[in-house]
């Protein structure tokens, strides 16, 4: 910081009238800026594909899931998250940190996601790899028609292959 001549320290650092504040976020990347707006369309994006929320409580087992329930795809599904999450894994991080979502509406968010994944699922004949494909490209024709057309698809893809880590892309089925 530069002291200015009555004292004060002064934040403007490189003395062209531009303000750095150490700390505070910059302009958001393009991949996370993706994943904050996934956060937010997915219950519109749910709602339109007639999907309601999820009032189920499911098991999050991802090991059954991947290893048992999946077992046919579960090297390629781990290799492609392991592969996303080199690349991405920061960008959801800080799109989870600069997410105005709320704790009810993350569940929310999360429980339209889970119903909305189970439908793709269904569509697709029980292959996680092409509900996972159908998933990303509902996202990305939502993307096409608003007015922000710059955006990640490797962001969505990310940000879908991590809910399914996290039990809220093809959840577990519920015992009866």
């Amino acid at each position: 910081m530069k002291q200015t001549s009555n004292g004060s320290f002064s934040p403007n650092v490189n003395g062209d009238g531009n303000v750095f504040v150490f700390g505070l976020k910059d302009k958001l990347t393009n991949e996370v800026e993706t994943m904050l707006n996934v956060i937010t369309l997915i219950p519109e994006v749910a709602r339109e594909q007639g999907i309601s929320i999820d009032e189920i409580e499911h098991p999050k087992d991802l090991i059954e899931k991947i290893n048992n329930r999946f077992y046919l795809y579960s090297d390629k599904l781990q290799s492609k998250f392991t592969e996303l999450h080199l690349r991405y894994k920061n960008s959801y991080d800080q799109a989870k940190r600069n997410s105005d979502v709320d704790e009810f509406g993350w569940e929310e968010m999360c429980s339209y996601l889970r119903n909305l994944s189970l439908d793709a699922l269904l569509r697709n004949n029980d292959n996680p790899l092409e509900s996972l494909k159908t998933l990303c490209l509902l996202f990305e024709e939502k993307f096409k028609k608003g007015t922000d057309k710059n955006f990640s698809a490797g962001a969505i893809e990310y940000f879908l292959y991590k809910q399914l880590i996290e039990c809220n892309v093809f959840p577990n089925p519920t015992e009866k």
